[in-house]
């Protein structure tokens, strides 16, 4: 969600932007929906990269369930949506550090990652690294 600067006398322009079961991403201002745009995946979690300019999505389900996608900002059809395969199961959460250069992802198979951020034209991911087994310290 973000608010738009509004004028004098008038009240803020709040923009959201949702995600469903109809494969798409809908933005919406002021509770009336301003435009569509249609992906082919259902995703679970969107975050918006600094700048506006490319969310962060991760896929529900589909043949691609684990997979972060990244997908340009402002919605433009023929704009490619970049995919990065990082968990084994859906993604169920995903969230920005304060400076928005690590997005954290944890999917429900029990597995967390993260993804240091670069801010490139279209959105990217970069420096994807990740480690095969995470160490506990104390009884699970």
């Amino acid at each position: 969600m973000e608010e738009e600067p509004d004028k004098p006398n008038q009240p803020p322009k709040i923009v959201v932007f949702a995600t469903g079961r109809d494969s798409s991403i809908r933005e919406v201002l002021n509770g009336n929906s301003r435009s569509k745009y249609e992906t082919g995946h259902q995703y679970s979690c969107l975050r918006l990269m600094h700048g506006h300019k490319a969310f962060f999505a991760g896929v529900q389900s589909s043949s691609q369930a684990g997979s972060i996608h990244v997908v340009p900002y402002p919605f433009d059809e023929g704009k490619k949506i970049n995919e990065v395969q990082i968990h084994g199961a859906p993604v169920s959460r995903m969230t920005l550090n304060y400076e928005h250069s690590l997005l954290f992802s944890g999917s429900e198979d029990g597995s967390l990652a993260f993804i240091a951020i670069t801010d490139r034209p279209k959105g990217s991911i970069k420096d994807i690294s990740h480690i095969k087994e995470v160490l506990i310290h104390g009884k699970v």
